[in-house]
């Protein structure tokens, strides 16, 4: 439900065929499959706080900051209780977006920027929040809520910049890995495998063109970004504004 509801936001902004794309990219997106079987992951919980932006952008008449601010915070305090950080600055990223757009859109000064960009201050207190009832929890289950911050320290070491000499395995191997591998080890990951619908044989040519990565996508984006900003500049910009709804 959640996912439609952002592939409808979609449709009305940017029109059907923009809703049509993201709807496909949800079916063709085998990490989100491979994901949706675990109710560890909560997937919808990813996108519950751009959801609540983008309504928040297309109904509020007001605009108000505090009734952004609310509902940014009980969205990520939701995401966070049931799915924990894992892909916290993500979705923080996803946050923003609707923003940057609508600011772009409807031409927001500096101020108005400025007072919806502090919606990541707010993203943080909820997080914030969370790390205490977790410390709660551990205080209630009787390890003490002193045993509960170590809990997170421990963890932020293990998931970030920690000492790899204290810890083993695969959390020591990953603490000693590079930014910029792990980087290009996501951007050039698989997004879709045509070769899994296909039977095709596993060589070098179907692994280099039947293989949609990440990175193809991240072009394919970047292009039509380049489109749309030649299109609006173009002279007929004009008639065109002119038979478009606004939509933030």
């Amino acid at each position: 439900m959640v996912i439609a509801a952002l592939t409808l936001w979609f449709a009305r902004e940017l029109g059907i065929t923009a809703g049509l794309f993201v709807l496909g990219s949800v079916v063709f997106s085998q990490r989100l499959t491979l994901f949706g079987r675990s109710l560890f992951w909560s997937l919808w919980a990813f996108s519950l706080p751009i959801l609540a932006v983008t309504f928040f952008l297309e109904r509020s008449r007001a605009r108000r900051p505090l009734v952004l601010a609310a509902m940014v915070f009980a969205a990520f305090l939701l995401k966070c209780l049931f799915n924990g950080y894992e892909f916290i600055t993500t979705t923080v990223v996803m946050v923003l977006a609707p923003l940057v757009y609508c600011a772009s859109a409807e031409k927001w000064g500096g101020r108005k920027a400025l007072q919806r960009g502090l919606v990541a201050t707010i993203a943080a207190a909820a997080i914030l929040v969370s790390a205490l009832l977790l410390c709660v929890q551990f205080s209630i289950s009787g390890r003490g809520f002193a045993d509960g911050v170590q809990h997170i320290w421990y963890c932020l070491a293990k998931r970030t910049y920690g000492n790899p000499a204290d810890f083993i395995g695969d959390s020591a191997a990953g603490l000693r890995a590079g930014l910029l591998p792990v980087l290009l080890q996501y951007i050039t990951g698989i997004y879709f495998d045509a070769r899994r619908f296909l039977n095709a044989p596993d060589t070098r040519a179907g692994w280099l063109l039947l293989n949609v990565r990440y990175l193809h996508l991240v072009a394919v984006f970047l292009a039509a970004s380049v489109f749309v900003s030649a299109s609006v500049a173009a002279p007929g910009r004009a008639g065109l504004e002119a038979n478009t709804t606004p939509c933030c």
